[in-house]
């Protein structure tokens, strides 16, 4: 699935459905839904509150426990440090979420100001933003991100730059074709004659209804964001260790994976749960948004 594919028709504003339509849509909450957003849950209480869920150091290391699989005195295993493999996972889930909010962050902001000044700035800005985005789209996410890294050096803020740029166009493209859809509705049009200025109908129709339709690919990116920064730490350019990181979790487990599957395996179900909830439930609140409005 790509994340162009959860973008709708824009639609006007409109007065929020009522107090019993909303209700009724939150008694037929799916259960992948629901069970998405107990995980959200958990992994956001993970990430604010760590020693809630793990009171142990993430960095704690005992020799003489390295590389035991999972048991009933270490639920997921140990490290080659003997390190507790959930302790650090669940210590890394700050890092790695903020990496997914904070580069999906990045990327819509960038694409936000190239996506509306294209929409609305004219056929000569608009083909002139449009010719560039058609040239950062044609490189992959990956090449533009390992490049970004390769001359600031690996960090978390050089992940989420890196991975923000990378994505940027993409979502940038989609906003420049909600703008133009809403640019020219109907809406917008009686807006004008009947004297708004132009600040009020950018405030309040275009940019909004330009938006909403974008919730779903939002909360999509966050999880591809989440796997990028894994891909980078997987080739050497994520956070160094022993960073608990997910995705040095990755890079150092890739040495032990016919001898410590789990060290591998269970960082990588880790993100791939995470990316999956947080793209289900904002599938969800889009359908509920699109709902309000009907």
């Amino acid at each position: 699935m790509t994340a162009s594919t959860l973008v709708s028709a824009p639609r006007p504003t409109r007065p929020s459905a009522p107090i019993g339509s909303l209700r009724a849509r939150l008694r037929n909450f799916p259960l992948a839904a629901a069970v998405a957003a107990v995980v959200l849950v958990f992994v956001i209480v993970a990430a604010v509150w760590p020693d809630l869920l793990a009171p142990g150091s993430p960095f704690a290391i005992n020799l003489s426990a390295a590389l035991q699989p999972p048991s009933p005195a270490h639920i997921l295993g140990t490290d080659e440090s003997g390190r507790d493999l959930y302790t650090r996972i669940i210590h890394g889930t700050g890092q790695s979420l903020l990496i997914g909010l904070g580069a999906t962050a990045v990327a819509f902001v960038v694409a936000l100001l190239l996506g509306v000044a294209a929409g609305l700035g004219g056929r000569v800005a608009d083909a002139i933003i449009s010719r560039a985005l058609d040239v950062f789209f044609a490189f992959p996410v990956l090449l533009v991100a390992l490049l970004v890294v390769a001359i600031y050096g690996p960090s978390v803020t050089t992940q989420i730059l890196a991975i923000g740029i990378g994505t940027a166009p993409g979502y940038a493209r989609m906003i420049r074709g909600q703008v133009l859809a809403v640019r020219n509705s109907g809406y917008v049009e009686s807006g004008r004659a009947v004297g708004h200025r132009y600040g009020r109908i950018l405030r309040q129709h275009i940019v909004p209804n330009a938006l909403r339709p974008l919730v779903g690919v939002f909360t999509l990116g966050i999880g591809q964001s989440i796997v990028w920064a894994a891909g980078l730490a997987f080739l050497g350019l994520g956070v160094a260790p022993p960073s608990p990181e997910w995705g040095a979790l990755l890079d150092a487990g890739r040495a032990f994976i016919t001898t410590a599957w789990w060290l591998e395996v269970i960082p990588g179900i880790a993100i791939i749960v995470v990316a999956l909830s947080v793209t289900t439930v904002g599938r969800y609140a889009q359908q509920l948004l699109e709902g309000a409005t009907d």
